[in-house]
């Protein structure tokens, strides 16, 4: 069923009532409703040729009868909309039309002013509105964090810092530093251009293990005169004076310092009001937001916690950075356990405990360790987050040509082709079959119900489940070399291959060797000395049968036991030697 018009489709009717219309056949110099073709939808008006009945609404065509049912009604005489207007006798006029309220008018300007309510400017719509069954959808300009975009912009620190874990971005965007735990230290770049680090030079380095043997973050004071560093070593702020502003090498430990492990026994992540009296610490023990008030301000020895506190730990289970608005309205969270930077309100300003969570943004897609995350809320593009997968420093849009679908369904009968990537905020599922040319990453389960095509690397943080009953599952299949590789080098569970009940064949390493090769079957080889491999074969339940056949020649470096063996294609002095071991 589609919504068509026509023009100069025009017939009469004698129908009265609220039900469907009889059409009597076409108007002279008109076309009948069979152009609208049968089941399909139309903008109707229904007049009456005398008196001041009408009404206009969208109707659905059927031939069979030559009918028009009233599906819609939008407007009638009798102001009863959305009941149909009950027409008297009499012959009537019905008519395609094209509503007021569905249509988009222009201007001198030749610009659409307003569709629904909405007045757009300079010639751009702000946003459209579509009535569906309970309200309103609404397509709209997306300016909140889901929005955001990657821009591309990039810069690796690994050659300074190898497990980058803090990062922040001053003197008005011409100053970055990142410290680390594995150089414990503080490094300083210059961006040639401000606020885009793909312009960044490394400056010069300095070293913080005196304090802490493992810096988490850092913070600058506005003024560049002082610089705040989080250790995790002795969970606790130090302060550092700078002689001249910015400038790492003129950096002194003030001998001034603070102790968070009251609150947090992991802190990892540090902010400041920018009047330097507030400070906000957190961490992944609690995956809590600390607020500190200081008698001083940015005098750090000088704090007292606040006794006011958020948790986060429902949006993100391993906390590692906070960063707070300009105007301390928002905060900002990232962590590992979702890859993602989660945005909050804040009821009252610089008030944590009045948080909030609106939604968040996933940044897996250059970084599944991030670890710090600079916010300058007072323009936009600038998000800078560092991970430690990577060691590099990302960009991030935040005024993007983004989109926002209010709606509980979006639904395309066709092809949906996406070039970019594509997040799921919630469950994906399809019907059919899912081809992907890149990288798949998955922050939970991942169920097939059919063909799942992964060209690069398929990465799920939860279980990968493929549900069907009789189809086969190949790993690869057309791989000629590299490794395949199942469980990891520190798994302590069980790995289990062919679980059925029912009669199996379990094949390994059964493929033909061609000849003058050599084939290696490994069970167990790895174990250092002092280790003890058990490797069982057989069932050993009372009654239950177990064989084992053994092909070709067998070498054993220590004496096995060996239950029933079926020996073939063996030599008497070979089968004898085996059986007497």
């Amino acid at each position: 069923m589609a919504l068509v018009l026509a023009d100069r489709v025009k017939e009469t009717t004698t129908t009265t009532g609220t039900g469907t219309v009889t059409l009597l056949g076409a108007s002279t110099g008109f076309q009948s409703f069979a152009v609208i073709g049968n089941g399909n939808t139309t903008y109707y008006t229904i007049a009456g040729q005398t008196g001041s009945q009408w009404e206009v609404g969208i109707g659905t065509y059927t031939s069979s009868g030559t009918t028009l049912a009233r599906t819609t009604v939008l407007a009638n005489s009798a102001g009863t909309q959305p009941s149909a207007l009950s027409f008297s006798a009499g012959t009537k006029d019905v008519f395609v039309t094209y509503p007021s309220q569905k249509s988009v008018s222009t201007d001198t300007l030749a610009y659409p002013p307003a569709i629904g309510s909405t007045t757009p400017a300079a010639g751009s719509f702000t946003s459209v509105t579509v009535p569906v069954a309970s309200g309103n959808a609404v397509i709209s300009p997306n300016t909140s964090i889901t929005g955001w975009l990657y821009s591309g912009n990039s810069f690796s620190v690994g050659g300074q810092e190898t497990s980058p874990t803090g990062l922040f971005i001053g003197s008005n965007g011409t100053k970055m530093y990142v410290n680390g735990s594995s150089g414990d230290d503080v490094n300083e770049y210059t961006l040639g251009t401000a606020w885009n680090i793909t312009t960044a030079t490394f400056v010069t380095t300095f070293s913080t293990a005196a304090q802490d043997s493992a810096p988490q973050d850092i913070f600058f004071k506005p003024d560049g005169l002082s610089m705040f560093v989080m250790g995790s070593t002795n969970d606790t702020v130090y302060q550092y004076t700078l002689s001249t502003a910015w400038d790492i090498s003129t950096a002194s430990y003030a001998s001034k310092s603070f102790s968070v492990t009251t609150q947090e026994a992991t802190p990892l992540g540090l902010w400041f009001k920018p009047d330097g009296l507030v400070m906000y610490v957190i961490g992944s023990s609690s995956d809590t937001v600390f607020q500190y008030t200081l008698g001083t301000a940015w005098d750090v020895s000088t704090a007292t916690y606040a006794s006011i506190s958020f948790s986060v730990a429902s949006q993100e289970g391993s906390a590692n950075q906070v960063n707070l608005s300009a105007d301390g309205t928002k905060m900002w969270v990232v962590g590992t356990t979702g890859d993602d930077i989660w945005e909050y309100t804040l009821g009252t300003a610089w008030n944590v405990s009045t948080a909030t969570p609106v939604n968040n943004f996933y940044i897996g897609f250059q970084d599944t360790s991030p670890n710090g995350l600079y916010i300058d809320s007072t323009a936009a593009n600038r998000v800078y987050l560092v991970g430690s997968t990577t060691d590099t420093v990302y960009q991030y849009n935040t005024a993007t040509n983004s989109v926002d679908f209010s709606t509980d369904k979006l639904y395309t009968p066709g092809t949906l082709s996406i070039n970019g990537n594509f997040v799921s905020g919630a469950n994906a599922y399809v019907d059919g079959t899912l081809v992907v040319q890149g990288a798949v990453t998955a922050g939970g389960a991942v169920t097939a119900s059919s063909t799942v095509a992964v060209s690069s690397t398929l990465t799920a943080a939860a279980a990968v489940t493929f549900s069907g009953t009789t189809t086969s599952l190949l790993l690869g299949t057309s791989q000629t070399t590299g490794l395949i590789t199942v469980g990891g080098t520190t798994g302590t569970g069980i790995i289990t291959v062919g679980q059925s009940t029912g009669a199996q064949t379990l094949n390994l390493a059964t493929g033909a060797t061609t000849n003058g090769t050599t084939k290696t079957v490994n069970f167990g080889t790895a174990g250092v000395s002092g280790s003890i491999t058990n490797i069982n074969i057989g069932s050993a339940v009372s009654g239950a049968t177990s064989s084992v056949t053994a092909n070709g020649n067998w070498a054993f470096a220590n004496a096995p036991t060996v239950g029933t063996a079926t020996l073939a294609s063996r030599s008497y002095a070979q089968a004898m030697r085996i059986l007497a071991l």
